[in-house]
């Protein structure tokens, strides 16, 4: 019995010893284990990225503009995440008939504190013409986080075009806006105004860039017009006897407001002027040889040919590139006059290298021709000069020119 008895009190003072042992235990893991779970929780809310874009005051989202009229609406963003951000600005829009709607942000990026604010502006244009009272466009204005690209955030800002139209015009060709002729002639279109603004006005009339040796005039400068009403004019174009084959030209005839606060608007019509019988331009250039050799500080000549290969007598512009630094080259004339179809003019190429020059050293040398009535008829070549160093106390003569040049 003492023997069982003593057991059974040994049983007895284990288990209360250990009782409290894991109980402490069990405290110390439920502990730690709410400090992990507070830790990783704040953890996530610190590694939030989060945006807010709304309109600033004095912006309800809605503009009523005139035709090509600018406006610049500002918003707000907020970033309600914890960590600061910076924050890529865009705005998109549907301009199915592409008619000129158009936005762009005053600034690419914007930064902003954790829990801050930063105002952003957007400027907005309505198109030139071929909108009425009424039409409108949806643009979509979006802030994109740099650092987390699925955090972003958007508004819709509208701009609509005035009712009544206060000053509008339109125009087109009565007729037609494409005619042909040959060199020497002039076409003609027939161009209607309308005002289809709610305002009489006195409407100016301009003739915008023409092509080379092109020339173009209006009948009139102005014209007078009430609400609703039409009248036309004559636009006169001169076909230049320089034309060249396939040569066109087209040419912009805008008629403005001439309104304070309201000269913005205007209407255009785009003509488009064929040469039927235009000239036949060409020019050929080639060299009596694209490598040649030098000794220091010396020069060595080039022979180039040009060619006029087009039908009419013609003159031609010539132009000069860089070379390496140190070297220089030259031409012996810079231009051409009248030459005849198939005629060929020599002219000369020179490129000196400096003293200090050593074997092996070289430079490119460009040269370009151009036709003078036609620039874009051009021909050009690309020569490759290098250095040798002569021997001394030896015969110096040389067989080939392309290894001339002073010792």
């Amino acid at each position: 019995m003492a023997q069982g008895a003593y057991s059974v009190l040994v049983s007895l003072i284990a288990l209360l010893l250990f009782s409290p042992i894991v109980g402490v235990n069990q405290n110390i893991v439920g502990n730690h284990s709410e400090l992990l779970a507070s830790n990783y929780d704040d953890g996530s809310r610190d590694g939030d990225y989060d945006v807010l874009l709304e309109f600033a005051e004095g912006n309800e989202g809605n503009s009523e503009v005139t035709r090509n009229e600018e406006v610049q609406k500002e918003f707000v963003v907020t970033n309600e995440g914890t960590f600061n951000d910076t924050y890529d600005l865009s705005v998109s829009w549907n301009d199915l008939d592409d008619i000129g709607w158009y936005s762009e942000p005053d600034i690419a990026a914007v930064s902003v504190l954790s829990q801050s604010q930063e105002p952003i502006s957007f400027t907005f244009r309505a198109p030139v013409q071929n909108v009425y009272s009424g039409d409108y466009m949806e643009f979509t204005v979006t802030v994109t986080s740099q650092n987390s690209t699925f955090t972003n955030a958007s508004v819709e800002q509208r701009l609509e075009i005035e009712t009544p139209m206060t000053y509008a015009v339109d125009v087109i060709a009565r007729e037609g806006n494409s005619l042909s002729g040959n060199r020497g002639e002039t076409v003609s279109y027939l161009v209607e105004v309308t005002n289809v603004g709610d305002t009489a006005e006195e409407f100016s009339i301009e003739v915008g860039f023409l092509p080379k040796d092109w020339t173009a005039n209006t009948s009139v400068s102005t014209i007078e017009l009430n609400p609703s009403a039409s009248g036309t004019f004559d636009l006169a174009v001169d076909i230049p006897n320089t034309a060249a084959e396939n040569e066109f030209a087209v040419i912009r005839t805008s008629v403005h407001v001439q309104e304070t606060g309201y000269d913005h608007i205007y209407g255009y019509l785009d003509t488009n002027t064929t040469v039927n019988d235009g000239r036949v331009y060409g020019v050929d250039m080639i060299a009596d040889a694209l490598t040649k050799q030098v000794v220091p500080g010396g020069q060595i000549l080039y022979d180039l040919y040009v060619t006029n290969t087009g039908e009419e007598t013609d003159s031609f512009l010539l132009d000069l590139g860089d070379v390496s630094a140190g070297w220089s080259s030259n031409l012996s004339q810079f231009g051409i006059n009248d030459l005849e179809p198939d005629e060929t003019a020599n002219i000369v190429l020179s490129v000196s290298c400096p003293p200090e020059s050593v074997k092996d050293d070289w430079s490119w040398a460009y040269v370009s021709v151009r036709s003078s009535n036609r620039e874009q008829f051009m021909d050009d070549l690309i020569t490759h000069t290098s250095v040798r160093i002569p021997v001394r106390d030896v015969d110096l003569a040389v067989e080939l020119d392309t290894l001339s040049g002073n010792p």
